[in-house]
């Protein structure tokens, strides 16, 4: 009961943000837009949505006898991707429950992707785009597909829209939407958490003083999405604080040590995902620099023990497993015929150390 309830409440807290952006820089849910639903005789804060569809709750999809929803993810050992494999089996559990399918007759979910080893040896987009091949093969009734290269799957979607298997994008989207034929995305925005990220960062430097961004593989859409966010409001709202460096992640590693020598006034960093966060904390930390401003991407239990010795001072969160819910729920819509909205923004939240360690944050974390 503890994780169903801690899965409805991160839900609610975030997914008020589905097709309207976050209410306020201070990315929470606004109470008077906010009901209160009984669960199991507990009380839960579900947000009044934007939409016509709420993509928190799975009620009243008439999904058929044995239907199959598959999921492809990009990564099966990260805690964030684990988080939104969690999401997406409690929609399954909640859909099974509403329907009162049993047995044989119940909405099955399988979930695939690309182990860590695999990545390392840089062969995780051909293991993708295999698994996917592999899983179209079985023919399910939705697909929820999580795109390591956004240059990449063009031709198992096309197999899909032949086939007529529903594809719901999430995390991030293709370089070319137009031939995505998927029905939805289902994402963070991401151009709008790292204008955030941007905004805190400027005042806690007192608007001014340089800073670098260390972004991982430009590849990736949602990499190319939080370095354009977060450029855009320095540029445009903090005119004496200057982005002096921009580096992507390469097989060579992140070259923060070259940055620093060629910058030594530097005063904040942002990095754009968790993976890239971690590494700089660590050479940072070699190289004697913790007095640096540092603002991260994502929320595991690594970068919370970061934010708690006071070597990460703030982060944006994600919701994965509100994304994963909102995945599975608008697939089993699509695949039953309702409508789906094309864009699904799943939200996300700022922590730092001054409310890291509020009871209300503690689900965002993804190792929860």
């Amino acid at each position: 009961m503890k994780n169903r309830l801690g899965i409805r409440l991160f839900l609610a807290g975030i997914l008020a943000a589905v097709l309207a952006g976050c209410s306020g820089a201070e990315g929470k849910t606004n109470p008077s837009d906010s009901t209160i639903e009984e669960e199991n005789g507990e009380q839960v804060e579900m947000p009044k949505q934007h939409s016509a569809v709420d993509y928190t709750v799975v009620d009243g999809i008439p999904a058929e006898k044995g239907t199959y929803a598959a999921m492809v993810l990009k990564d099966l050992d990260n805690p964030y991707w684990k988080a939104v494999k969690e999401g997406a089996e409690q929609a399954v559990e909640d859909i099974n429950s509403s329907l009162g399918y049993t047995g044989e007759d119940q909405v099955r979910l399988t979930v695939d992707g690309v182990r860590a080893a695999e990545a390392l040896e840089g062969e995780d987009v051909d293991a993708q785009i295999d698994t996917i091949d592999a899983v179209l093969s079985e023919n399910p009734n939705a697909l929820c597909l999580a795109v390591i290269d956004r240059e990449s799957c063009t031709a198992q979607l096309e197999a899909a829209a032949e086939s007529d298997i529903p594809v719901i994008l999430l995390d991030s989207g293709l370089k070319d939407q137009t031939a995505a034929q998927a029905e939805a995305v289902c994402m963070t925005d991401n151009k709008k958490a790292a204008a955030e990220a941007a905004q805190r960062l400027c005042r806690e430097m007192g608007e001014r003083g340089q800073i670098a961004v260390f972004a991982h593989e430009e590849s990736s859409g949602t990499s190319r999405e939080r370095v354009d966010g977060f450029r855009m409001e320095v540029r445009e709202k903090y005119p004496q604080a200057e982005i002096v460096n921009v580096s992507y992640e390469t097989e060579e590693g992140i070259p923060v040590k070259e940055t620093l020598e060629q910058y030594p006034d530097l005063k904040g960093i942002f990095c754009t995902s968790g993976t890239v966060t971690r590494e700089v904390l660590e050479q940072l930390e070699k190289a004697g620099r913790e007095d640096l401003l540092v603002a991260g991407f994502d929320a595991d239990a690594e970068l919370i023990e970061a934010m708690r010795e006071g070597r990460l001072w703030g982060t944006i969160c994600q919701n994965p497993r509100g994304m994963g819910y909102a995945a599975v729920t608008a697939a089993l819509r699509a695949s039953a015929g309702m409508p789906v909205d094309p864009s699904i923004d799943t939200g996300y939240v700022w922590l730092d150390q001054k409310n890291y360690r509020e009871e209300k944050n503690q689900i965002y974390r993804y190792d929860c």
